[in-house]
């Protein structure tokens, strides 16, 4: 299994919030860090408790549009998965969350890896928001 094999394989279990199929991916003493709230978590356990305590549930459906080669839709039970990117032993997946209170966010994940697991998670969340009308003249649609 290659490295993105691996990513596209946490996405998948993230998708449909298989704790199971996410843990056999990660190492033993896999690093979690918030840089935004200046938290860091160490382990596969503490890593899943944070899902399994989370107030009022996990994050719930989300539908968005992805933008790759053609535009299509998906809605995940979890979270959506919108892109994976990356080579090597370094990747980025970028999801849109939607929370138990309805708030929707988005959230970068740089993934890093050694020898085919997964032993750091870096995550960055941010709310998504309207454009303000003043860049209309200058904007076009995603690709």
């Amino acid at each position: 299994m290659t490295n993105l094999d691996v990513v596209q394989r946490l996405a998948a279990a993230m998708e449909v919030g298989d704790l199971d199929a996410r843990d056999v991916l990660l190492d033993e003493d896999v690093i979690q860090s918030f840089p935004q709230s200046g938290e860091q978590f160490r382990g596969r356990q503490n890593l899943r408790a944070i899902i399994e305590n989370y107030p009022d549930g996990a994050p719930a459906a989300s539908e968005v549009r992805v933008v790759e080669d053609d535009e299509r839709w998906a809605l995940s039970p979890r979270y959506t998965v919108v892109a994976v990117r990356g080579s090597g032993d370094h990747f980025t997946m970028v999801a849109r969350i939607r929370y138990p209170n309805a708030d929707e966010w988005y959230a970068i994940t740089f993934v890093e890896l050694r020898d085919g697991r997964i032993v750091k998670l870096t995550d960055y969340f941010g709310q998504p928001f309207d454009a303000p009308e003043w860049r209309a003249p200058y904007r076009e649609e995603p690709a």
